[in-house]
């Protein structure tokens, strides 16, 4: 797992000793931005990168790789300011589609554009939550094991959106289960069991016990395979986090978590003020690379060394 601070890229993983170092591209992207995904957009099965930012106008941009960690950019207007987002196939077309959180006047809601097949994505559909939320962040996995991709959404608490297979989605549900004011999710199996688990991040509640009210903390929503979770561990910082996600940068078979949904000690990488993170093996080496997006505008990628 990764998560995303004020100022520093942090990982947490098996080994605390472990510190890999990574070479970093020129930034791809010039527009004030601040979540990054990617995904296969366009088919031609390269990882590409959807970034999402506001200049004159709020829009998300695809960056189409040419399959060596090089980028050709297009732009696709999208009318909310947009705070996170997810790339999977919502639909069962074969092509992965935008699921992404609103901010702005349309702040409650969670919107999802579908691919057209080409890398290009119809115009976004709204679902609401309630008219007090505010959502930060969204994240996908097929929680309920139905086979189709559902939305974990932050929005100070957490809420999931079950698909309905075709793209549309269900009211949300609620998870109760939950101690941290949450900014960022990220879904992954995290305690062996085969079902996705949910890893929330954010800054401790005012209930918390552990945490100051405005201190930063992860907690882990483990999954009981039919989309109900409970509250698992909970791991205090000292700054509030924005943004996490979940990808094995070790090798070790596990997404950078203990085996049993516990976390080892934090590893620090330096960057640029981080707006976002996505990890996927950008270069073709076998090795997931992380593509950071900095709060200041432009993605850079830092190439995986770790693995031999």
């Amino acid at each position: 797992m990764i998560s995303a601070g004020e100022d520093s890229t942090r990982a947490r993983h098996r080994d605390p000793r472990q510190r890999c170092k990574g070479t970093a591209t020129p930034w791809l992207a010039q527009a004030s931005a601040s979540p990054i995904r990617r995904g296969y957009l366009n088919g031609d099965g390269h990882p590409d990168l959807a970034v999402a930012g506001c200049g004159e106008r709020c829009n998300v941009t695809v960056l189409i790789n040419h399959g060596n960690g090089t980028f050709a950019a297009g732009e696709i207007a999208a009318d909310v300011a947009t705070k996170s987002m997810a790339v999977v196939d919502l639909n069962s077309d074969s092509y992965p589609d935008i699921a992404f959180a609103n901010g702005g006047s349309a702040g409650n809601s969670v919107s999802v554009m579908l691919n057209r097949h080409d890398g290009t994505f119809d115009t976004p559909t709204h679902h609401e939550l309630n008219r007090f939320a505010i959502v930060e962040s969204v994240a996908t996995a097929d929680l309920n094991g139905d086979g189709h991709p559902d939305i974990a959404v932050a929005a100070g608490s957490v809420s999931v959106l079950f698909n309905q297979g075709d793209g549309t989605f269900a009211a949300a549900v609620s998870l109760e289960e939950n101690d941290v004011v949450a900014s960022g999710i990220a879904a992954a199996d995290l305690d062996g069991d085969g079902y996705p688990d949910l890893a929330v991040a954010g800054r401790g509640s005012s209930t918390a016990s552990d945490v100051g009210a405005g201190a930063g903390a992860v907690k882990v929503l483990l999954n009981q395979g039919d989309g109900t979770f409970v509250g698992s561990a909970r791991h205090a910082f000292d700054y509030r986090l924005s943004t996490i996600a979940a990808a094995d940068l070790y090798g070790d078979g596990h997404p950078d978590l203990q085996g049993d949904g516990a976390f080892a000690a934090a590893a620090d990488y330096n960057a640029d003020a981080i707006g976002g993170i996505a990890a996927a093996d950008f270069n073709g080496d076998g090795r997931p690379d992380l593509a950071v997006l900095g709060y200041r505008g432009g993605v850079g990628v830092l190439f995986n060394t770790c693995l031999p």
